[in-house]
This record gives structure tokens, C-alpha cells and sequence, in this order.
């Protein structure tokens, strides 16, 4: 089911879902302007009450989202997508004080979405909508999950190589497949080495406009990848154009992968 933008929705407006008890897919958000719903009122009560059904949840340009809600209630998850959020936290904003201490927070716990295959975070801005980052926390949350084949995180300042080299320590990457990064300048050269091993099932990297994965440094992939004959496509653009290289290792199995992936 996906809602989109109409005039004057309203949080009760959404509670007739909870009717669906075997909704499997759930699309809210795209709206052109400042809309009413919001997580908190809206779109968590229909998670706690068929969350558990939920194989496809995508949410965009919603405001205070919480990611424990979705963790805890979305427990089969298999795709998640968040687009240009805002107060993407933990903790719901009390309306009636102002005091730090006052506000109601849900304590981060080990919660993982163990069957969730494909993960989509979009931030930055679109249009009036003003996206902030997701917390350091909520990201090692989403990014622990072993299931992950994959994975697509754009302008996302807050992930860094500690978070993906915890990742890592946990599952290793070992079923992820596809590897999007786009404008996460705070992401360097090491954590790309750590999925460059024979025990990963990587088909395609997409590096774009992060600034500090450099061009020298896709080469020496490339090289890497050709000497162990991995099927391992690199897609790499920086703010400046980068120069052709011959060697690339691009396989045919990449359009086929990009097919699956973005028919969902």
C-alpha cells in the first residue's frame, strides 16, 4: 500500500490500516509540502499493531521518527527505506516542557532485524524539507543486521569506518551484495578494504561524491579485484571527473543484480 501526498491527511486518518493484519508493504511520505502526519500520532500505533506483518516499510519527508518503534514492532522486516527525515532519533519530543531531563526516551537495546536484506537511508535536504543525519547509535543498530545484501546510505555524515568496521566484527558483510555511499564524507579508504576478501559475496560498488575515497584508491581496488578475479564491479565519481581507466572490472551480472534489486 503506499500513501501519498493528499490535502488535509491526518494521523486518525491513517488508523483505518490497522484493519490490514496481513499488510506486507507499506509506502507513507513523497509529500510536496508540510504535511500533518507524524510518526509519534500517525504512523507508530499502525507499526505496534501490524508492524509484525510488515515485509516493506518505506517512509519519507516524515517527521520524528523513531527507530526503535520501527525495530521492535517491525520485527520481519525484509526492506527498509527513510528519506529525507527529520528527528530521526530515539526518544519522543515532549510538547509540554522544555527541560532536557524531562523528555521521555526509549533506552537503546541489542534489537536487531535479523531478516531485513536491503536498507535505503537518504538525507540532506529536498526542497523546503531539512533532513538531519541519523544518530551514530541507530546506525550500528541497522548496519549489525547479518542479513543485509543491500545496503544504500546517501549524505550521511554520521557513518563512519568505526561504525562499519563494527559492522564488520559482527557478520563480516558476508551476504551483501551491493554497496551504495553517496556524499558520506566521513567514510576513508578502510572501510572499503575491509570487503575486499575472498569470504564476501560483493557484486557492485557505487562510490559517489564522497570526498575522502580518492581515484588512486578505486585503481588499486580494481587491481586487487582483477589479481583474485572477483566478480566486483566499481561505479566511482568524485567532485572532480575522474580519468577513464581500462582495467575496470565491470561483469555482466552487475545489470542483472541492479534489476532485482530496484524492481522491489
Amino acid at each position: 500500500m503506499k500513501i501519498m501526498a493528499v490535502s488535509g491527511l491526518k494521523d486518525s486518518d491513517l488508523q483505518s490500516l490497522l484493519s490490514l493484519e496481513r499488510l506486507s508493504e507499506l509506502h507513507i511520505g513523497e509529500f510536496e509540502n508540510e504535511c500533518e502526519i507524524t510518526f509519534k500520532d500517525g504512523i507508530a500505533p499502525i507499526l505496534k499493531g501490524i508492524g509484525s506483518s510488515l515485509k516493506t516499510l518505506s517512509l519519507s519527508r516524515i517527521r520524528g521518527i523513531n527507530i526503535q518503534v520501527i525495530m521492535e514492532h517491525c520485527t520481519g522486516l525484509r526492506s527498509l527505506t527513510l528519506k529525507f527525515h527529520s528527528d530521526c532519533g530515539t526518544f519522543w519530543k515532549e510538547e509540554d516542557t522544555t527541560k532536557k531531563e524531562d523528555k521521555k526516551r526509549i533506552k537503546l537495546d541489542q534489537r536487531v532485524l535479523w531478516q531485513l536484506e536491503k536498507l535505503s537511508l537518504f538525507t540532506g535536504s529536498n526542497g523546503s524539507f531539512y533532513s538531519c543525519p541519523i544518530g551514530s547509535n541507530n546506525l550500528k543498530s541497522l548496519l549489525v543486521t547479518p542479513t543485509l545484501r543491500y545496503i544504500s546510505i546517501h549524505d550521511c555524515t554520521t557513518l563512519t569506518d568505526s561504525i562499519l568496521e563494527e559492522a564488520e566484527k559482527f557478520h563480516d558483510f558476508r551476504n551483501l551484495e551491493y554497496l551504495e555511499l553517496y556524499g558520506c564524507h566521513s567514510v576513508t579508504e578502510s572501510s572499503i578494504d575491509l570487503l575486499m576478501n575472498d569470504n564476501n559475496a560483493l557484486k557492485h560498488i557505487v562510490l559517489h561524491h564522497c570526498k575522502l575515497l580518492t581515484q588512486d584508491a578505486v585503481d588499486c581496488w580494481k587491481d586487487e579485484i582483477n589479481a583474485n578475479n572477483w566478480f566486483v564491479s566499481i561505479d566511482y565519481w568524485n567532485f572532480e571527473p575522474a580519468p577513464e581507466n581500462n582495467s575496470s572490472s565491470s561483469h555482466s551480472s552487475e545489470c542483472e543484480y541492479g534489476d532485482y534489486y530496484y524492481d522491489n
